[in-house]
This record gives structure tokens, sequence and C-alpha cells, in this order.
């Protein structure tokens, strides 16, 4: 679930841009193979998603801000993480409740294909890990089955993009109901060095794209 900047330059400072309620900063993480920089998004207000933006698997307003703030951190540094909370001090991201499963689920896989061209860039830049934490039971269903089917429809279609989301899917993308504060002291610390060695297979596939 999308949409950042702590750092230098805020977006919603700039007058007309699109302005997601969420803040952005970067967090440097202690692993066994030194410190790594996290890009983390957090909602700025409650907000309670029942639709989609009518994009078409396009990137929406917020995926496109997200990308910039990508773009941001590999300017000024680098980040090895992105992640997306979903509850902060001041607001959440949640599916409204009276939507059931399945329906959270069709949203889902709405959302995921329009997502996929933007974590695809940011693999590009660098990226090896989203990571949805403190999400409620029903995001964090609902994302892990629409996250299943759109990798079987992937598969199927076949192809190098194809290829390449497939694996973004299937090895780089999690979402959890464990909370930001239980994921960045513990197991994002010892699960980054795994995941960096994955990460220069999809890297290279990619840059063939």
């Amino acid at each position: 679930m999308h949409g950042v900047p702590g750092g230098p330059g805020r977006l919603h400072e700039v007058e007309g841009a699109f302005a997601p309620p969420l803040s952005c900063e970067m967090l440097t993480l202690q692993t066994a193979s030194g410190e790594r920089r996290a890009l983390v998004l957090t909602p700025t207000v409650e907000v309670y998603l029942s639709s989609t933006p009518n994009v078409a698997g396009e990137l929406s307003p917020a995926d496109r801000w997200i990308l910039e703030r990508a773009r941001w951190a590999a300017g000024t540094g680098g980040a090895t993480v992105c992640m997306f909370r979903g509850e902060g001090p001041n607001g959440c991201y949640r599916f409204e409740p009276s939507l059931g499963l399945a329906s959270a689920t069709a949203l889902a896989e709405e959302m995921l294909l329009g997502q996929l061209r933007a974590y695809r860039e940011m693999v590009q830049l660098g990226m090896c890990l989203f990571v949805h934490a403190g999400f409620g039971h029903l995001e964090t269903e609902a994302f892990r089955e629409a996250t299943a089917a759109v990798a079987r429809s992937l598969q199927r279609l076949g192809g190098a993009t194809a290829e390449v989301d497939r694996w973004i899917l299937q090895n780089l993308l999690f979402f959890f109901t464990a909370s930001f504060e239980a994921l960045v002291g513990k197991v994002l610390p010892e699960k980054l060095p795994m995941m960096e060695k994955r990460m220069d297979r999809v890297r290279r596939m990619a840059e063939r794209l």
C-alpha cells in the first residue's frame, strides 16, 4: 500500500505537486555485513482504502511520488530496503473494514499491477527488499494472496519483464502484522545479508529490460 519525505526537498512543499499523506525518512540499520540504509514511509493521517485510482496498470500518483523518493535516496548514498509502515504515531493505512477478504484481495491485485513498475526501477536503484510492517490482518492476508495470484498470472504470461516482476513478488516483497520496531530491531538486521545475496540475480535481470 502506497505513497514520501523527511529528507531535503520534501515534495509536498513544491507548489502544485501531488502530496500523499506520508512522511519519509532514512534509517540506518546495523547488520552483520555493516550499516545499511532503509527508506521508511509512514502514514501521517488515517487512510481507509476501498478503491484504487483508475490507472490501468500504470503508476498511481502516490506510487510516482514513492519512486521519486527512491531516486532521491539513490542519489544521496543509496538505500537497501524500502519500508512501508501500516501505522505510525499519527496515521494508518488500512482497507475499509467493510471489505471482505475477497474484495480486499481484488483491490490489492489492482494495486500491485501498478506498483510493480515502481518496484522494478527501485530494484535497479539498488533496493533488495520491500517490507510492509504493522499492517492489519485483513491487509496482510489480502496482499499475500494477491501477490501469489499476480505471480501465477505472470508465470503464465511469460517474457523477460514478467519474469523479473514474478521474481520480485516471490522473493523481495513482504507483508507483516509485526510492528515496525520489531522488524528493524531484530528481523531485518539478521535477514538483510541473505537478501542481498539474492539481489544480484534480479538486478541483472532488471537491467537487461
